[in-house]
C-alpha cells in the first residue's frame, strides 16, 4: 500500500499520517486467485489429487500470462476522490466476476454491462462512472490481452476504443478485422511457396527485419518500415489454453478460435517451423526473456478439433504478405545503405564508382591481411578455426516439463499414492533437496537416507514438477543394454582408448551390480525383471564395418569380450529371425519395468523418511538472502531453503542452470508398444534387440506376460527435419507423426512373416498400437554422464547427461555420486571423466564430436 501527502477538497495540505490514500488498491495476485482466474476464462476445472491439492502444471505453463495479468492490474489507479468513495475494482474478485459477466454476455452492450453489474453491487451505483469504465477496460485486457480505453480516454496509439453502444463481440470484430488475401491462402503452382519463404531466419538475413515479443495481440506480426521491428504476439500458452477451453464448444468464444489458431500456427509453423536454425534462433527469443518459453512447446493437435487441418488466414493474411513483400523488395536499413540510396541519382553516379573503386581497395587490402593472419592461426594453434565457431554454437536450452505428456505403456499401472504424493503445505526447508524424482533422485533419496555415516543428511526433500516418475524412466525402453563395446570408437576419440575401455566396462558391470541390487531387495518379480541376451544388428554395409572396428579395437586395447559374440550374416539372420542384415554382435542385458524399479525405490524411501512433493515445478535455484540456508528453491507452491541441493532432471537440468546449455542437450525420443501377431506371442523373441543403420539406431524388447507387446523405440531418422530434429525438444505432450509411422512399420521391415501375418484378416491383431508416445533424454557433450558438485556454486549438486543410458549407467552412478556427497571412497570402476564438471563445463557441445551411439 503507497501512501502519499495531498490537498483535500478545502485546499488544506495533510501529511501522509494524516490522510491515507491507497494509490494502488489491487496487491500483487495470489495463486488462488490466479487459478480463479483461469476458471474464470478457460473453465479451469479443480483437479484433486489423492493429497486433495490441485495440480500446479497448467499455472506454471502460463506464468507469463499471469505476470501480464499482474501487471495490468498493478497499474490499476483509482479515479474515485476523495478516497471513502467506492472504487470500482476493490479486489481481484471484481475482476473475476466482471470477466464471468462479460464472458456470458459478449452480444450485450458494454453501457448495460456495466449498469448491470454496478447496480447489482450497490443500488445507488455510488461508483465513479470513469473508474467503472476503467475497471471494464482491464477486465477485456486480461480476456483479449489487447490494450483498450474508452471513447474520450487516453489509451495511446496502441489502444483499442470500446465504445458504450459495442458489445464485446463486436469490439472483437472491430480490432480484428478479416484480412483475407489470396496469394497466402490460394497459392498459384507458377508461383513460389510464400508460407515456407517467410521464415524468422530469413527475414532476419535478406530483409534485415528484426523481432520484438508483444503483449498486445493487435500488434501481433506488424512491422515497422523505418525501423524493419516485427512485432510478434508470442503468449502461446494462452492461445493454446484458448483453443482447448473452446474444442468441444458449439458457440464460437468470444476470442474467435480461427484467430488463435492463425496466431499459434503463424508462428509456431510459419516464422519459426522445425528446422534447427529456426529453432535456435526462437531459444534464443525465449532465452533474452522477451518471449514466452511455452513457444518452444511444439504441438497444435491437441487443441485442435478434428475439422481444423487446413489453415486459411482470415485474419494476418495481409500482414504475413506484407512481410513477403517485404522479403522480395528489401529496403535499406542499415545507415550506410540508406546514405548511399539517397545520394544514388544521376548527378553522384561519379562519386558512388569513386567510392566503391576506393571501398574495393580497402577491402582487398583487409582480405590479404586476414589471410595472413589465419594463416598465422593455423600453424601454430592446435585447433582448427572451425572448432571454436562451433563451440558457440546452436543453444538447446530446457524448459519447464509439459503439464500433459503422453501415455506411456510403463504408467499403465500408476502408484495410486506415490504418483500425487503432496503434502497439505509445502515445507520451508529441508537439509537436502532433490530435483526430479526418476530413477536417479529415487536411489539417491534412498541411499542418503539409509546411510549410517555421521554425514546422513538430516532431511532430505524431493520435488518433481509432474507425477512422480513421469520423466524419462517413466518414458524409456525398458531394459538395461550396455553398450560393452560399441561406443569404443567414440569414446576413444574424445577421451582416449583407456577411458574408452573403462567406460564399456563400466556399462557391463553396472548391469550385473543392477541385477544384483535388484534381486537382493526382492524386487524382480514386481519388476517383471528378465535376464538374456541383447543383439546389435547391422543393416548396412558402413554401420557393420563401423560395429566391429569398435569391437575390435576394445579387444585390441584389452577390453574384456569374453561374453560377447559376433555372428555372420547368415547366423544372424537365422537365429534371430529377421530378414535381412550384415551381421549381428551379441551381450548379456536384461529387460524390467523401469517405473516400477523407481517407485519401489521411492516407496522405501519415503519409509526412511523422504519428503516427497509431486506437482511441483522449480522455477528457480538462488542464493538464500537469510541464515537458514544457502539456497532458496523458488516453486510455484513456494520457497524453501536448503543446505543443498541435487540436480536430477537429467535432459531439463539446463532450465534450472542456464550454464549447462549445449553441455546437457534434450532429445526428444519416440517409443510404441506393438502388438504381435499370434507367430510371436506363442514363440517369443529370444534377445533384446538395436538395429543400426546409416540414419537410425532402433531398439527393442518383447515383454513378458500374455499380451508380449514389442516395446519398440528410435526412429530419429525419420523426423523430418532429420536425426537431429529433436535436438532441444522438450515437448512430451505429442509425438511427431513420421517418426511413430516408421517405429510402428518396423516389425514388417525387420522380422520374418510378420507382415504377411498382420495383412491376413485372420491373424491380423486389433489393437496393434495401443500405446505410443514421446518423452526427453539429456544427451551429453562428449557421451559421458555428468556427477559432482557444480563450479561456482558449492552446495549445488549435478547428476544427468546419460546420453540416452540411463537403466544401463545410473545404478553405479547414483552410488559414487553418493560417495561424493557423503565424503566417503568412490568406486575406482566408475570413469574418472564423470566427475571432471570443471573442464567439461567449460565450452559447450562440438556438434561434429556427438557420436550415434544412443
Amino acid at each position: 500500500m503507497f501512501f502519499t501527502t495531498c490537498k483535500t477538497p478545502l485546499g488544506s495540505s495533510l501529511t501522509m499520517d494524516e490522510y491515507e490514500i491507497e494509490t494502488f488498491p489491487l496487491e500483487s495476485a495470489t495463486t488462488s486467485q490466479l487459478r480463479k482466474l483461469g476458471e474464470a476464462l478457460w473453465g479451469w476445472e479443480v483437479c484433486v489429487d489423492s493429497s486433495g491439492q490441485r495440480s500446479e502444471l497448467e499455472m506454471t505453463k502460463c506464468k507469463d500470462y499471469f505476470q501480464y495479468y499482474r501487471e495490468i492490474t498493478a497499474s490499476y489507479v483509482s479515479d474515485t476522490f476523495p478516497p471513502d468513495e467506492v472504487q470500482a475494482l476493490r479486489s481481484h474478485d471484481d475482476m473475476h466476476d466482471i470477466i464471468v459477466l462479460i464472458h456470458s454476455k459478449p452480444d450485450v452492450q458494454r453501457a448495460e454491462l456495466m449498469e448491470e453489474y454496478f447496480l447489482k453491487r450497490q443500488k445507488d451505483r455510488s461508483t465513479v462512472p470513469e473508474d467503472e469504465k476503467q475497471a471494464f477496460n482491464l477486465a477485456i485486457e486480461a480476456i483479449l490481452m489487447i490494450s483498450c480505453s474508452c471513447e474520450g480516454q487516453a489509451g495511446g496509439s496502441e489502444s483499442s476504443i470500446w465504445r458504450n453502444d459495442q458489445s464485446a463481440r463486436e469490439l472483437v470484430s472491430t480490432v480484428f478485422p478479416v484480412r483475407y488475401h489470396p496469394d497466402l491462402n490460394e497459392p498459384d503452382d507458377t508461383l513460389p511457396d510464400i508460407k515456407s519463404a517467410l521464415k524468422a531466419t530469413r527475414l532476419r538475413k535478406v530483409a534485415g527485419l528484426s523481432f520484438r515479443g508483444t503483449d498486445n495481440l493487435r500488434n501481433h506480426l506488424r512491422m515497422d518500415p523505418k525501423t524493419g521491428i516485427v512485432e510478434l504476439y508470442h503468449h502461446t500458452a494462452f492461445l493454446k489454453e484458448c483453443l482447448k477451453a473452446s474444442k468441444e464448444s458449439i458457440a464460437e468464444p468470444l476470442l474467435p478460435r480461427q484467430l488463435a489458431w492463425e496466431t499459434l500456427d503463424s508462428l509456431q509453423n510459419i516464422l519459426f517451423p522445425l528446422d534447427k536454425e529456426s529453432r535456435a534462433f526462437l531459444r534464443s527469443l525465449v532465452s533474452k526473456g522477451s518471449f514466452d518459453p511455452d513457444c518452444l512447446s511444439l504441438g497444435d493437435r491437441p487443441y485442435l478439433r478434428d475439422s481444423e487441418k487446413d489453415i486459411k488466414y482470415h485474419y494476418w493474411g495481409s500482414r504475413l504478405m506484407d512481410l513477403y513483400d517485404e522479403l522480395e523488395n528489401p529496403r535499406p536499413r542499415r545507415p550506410i545503405y540508406i546514405w548511399l540510396e539517397r545520394r544514388s541519382k544521376a548527378r553522384h553516379v561519379m562519386l558512388a564508382t569513386l567510392i566503391g573503386v576506393i571501398i574495393a581497395i580497402i577491402l582487398g587490402i583487409l582480405g590479404l591481411v586476414v589471410g595472413i593472419f589465419q594463416a598465422w592461426v593455423a600453424g601454430f594453434l592446435t585447433l582448427p578455426w572451425h572448432r571454436h565457431q562451433m563451440a558457440s554454437g546452436p543453444t538447446y536450452t530446457a524448459t519447464l516439463p509439459v503439464s500433459n505428456p503422453t501415455a506411456s505403456f510403463w504408467q499403465s499401472e500408476p502408484d495410486s499414492v506415490i504418483s500425487n504424493h503432496q503434502s497439505h503445505e509445502l515445507p520451508t526447508s529441508a537439509d537436502v533437496v532433490i530435483i526430479g524424482a526418476g530413477i536417479s533422485g529415487a536411489f539417491i533419496a534412498h541411499r542418503l537416507l539409509t546411510d549410517q555415516s555421521t554425514h546422513r543428511p538430516k532431511s532430505v526433500l524431493m520435488l518433481e514438477a509432474r507425477a512422480a516418475v513421469s520423466g524419462a524412466t517413466g518414458r524409456n525402453g525398458g531394459h538395461i543394454k550396455p553398450d560393452c563395446y560399441r561406443g569404443f570408437t567414440a569414446y576413444s576419440k574424445l577421451h582416449g582408448p583407456e577411458v574408452a575401455v573403462a567406460q564399456c566396462a563400466f556399462e557391463a558391470v553396472n548391469h550385473r551390480e543392477t541385477l544384483a541390487y535388484i534381486r537382493e531387495n526382492g524386487l524382480d518379480d514386481e519388476i517383471d525383471l528378465v535376464e538374456y541376451r541383447s543383439a546389435d544388428v547391422y543393416l548396412t554395409e558402413n554401420t557393420w564395418k563401423a560395429g566391429l572396428a569398435s569391437y575390435n579395437g576394445f579387444k585390441e586395447a584389452g577390453g574384456d569380450v569374453s561374453e560377447i559374440t559376433v555372428l555372420s550374416k547368415a547366423e544372424a539372420e537365422e537365429r534371430l529371425r529377421i530378414t535381412s542384415c550384415f551381421g549381428a554382435i551379441t551381450f548379456p542385458a536384461s529387460s524390467l519395468w523401469p517405473y516400477k524399479l523407481a517407485m519401489a525405490m521411492i516407496r522405501k524411501s519415503l519409509e526412511a523418511g523422504l519428503q516427497l512433493e509431486t506437482n511441483t515445478p522449480v522455477l528457480k535455484v538462488s542464493r538464500a538472502d537469510n541464515e537458514h540456508g544457502i539456497w532458496t528453491v523458488t516453486t510455484n507452491r513456494g520457497n524453501i531453503t536448503a543446505n543443498k541441493v541435487i540436480h536430477a532432471t537429467n535432459g531439463y537440468a539446463s532450465h534450472l542452470l542456464p550454464e549447462l546449455d549445449g553441455r546437457i542437450i534434450p532429445l526428444k525420443g519416440h517409443v510404441a508398444a506393438i502388438a504381435p501377431p499370434p507367430a510371436y506371442v506363442d514363440f517369443p523373441l529370444s534377445t533384446s534387440f538395436a538395429f543400426v543403420s546409416d540414419e537410425n539406431y532402433d531398439y527393442l524388447i518383447q515383454r513378458p506376460g500374455l499380451q508380449k507387446y514389442l516395446i519398440w523405440g528410435g526412429g530419429e531418422g525419420a523426423h523430418p527435419n532429420g536425426p537431429e530434429g529433436g535436438y532441444g525438444d522438450c515437448d512430451d505432450s505429442f509425438a511427431v507423426p513420421e517418426v511413430l509411422d516408421f517405429i510402428k512399420e518396423g516389425p514388417s521391415r525387420t522380422f520374418k512373416g510378420w507382415k504377411d501375418a498382420i495383412e491376413s484378416p485372420i491373424l491380423r491383431v486389433k489393437d496393434p498400437v495401443p500405446f505410443a508416445w514421446s518423452g526427453i533424454m539429456g544427451l551429453s557433450k562428449d557421451l559421458l554422464p555428468f556427477i559432482g558438485e557444480l563450479p561456482g556454486k558449492p552446495g549445488q549438486y549435478l547428476i544427468g547427461g546419460y546420453h540416452g543410458h540411463g537403466m544401463a549407467r545410473v545404478f553405479l552412478s547414483t552410488k559414487a555420486f553418493c560417495d561424493l556427497f557423503l565424503g566417503q571412497a568412490i568406486d575406482p570402476r566408475v570413469p574418472l571423466p564423470y566427475f571432471d564438471l570443471e573442464s567439461r563445463l567449460r565450452e559447450p557441445v562440438d556438434m561434429s564430436k556427438v557420436g550415434d551411439i544412443l
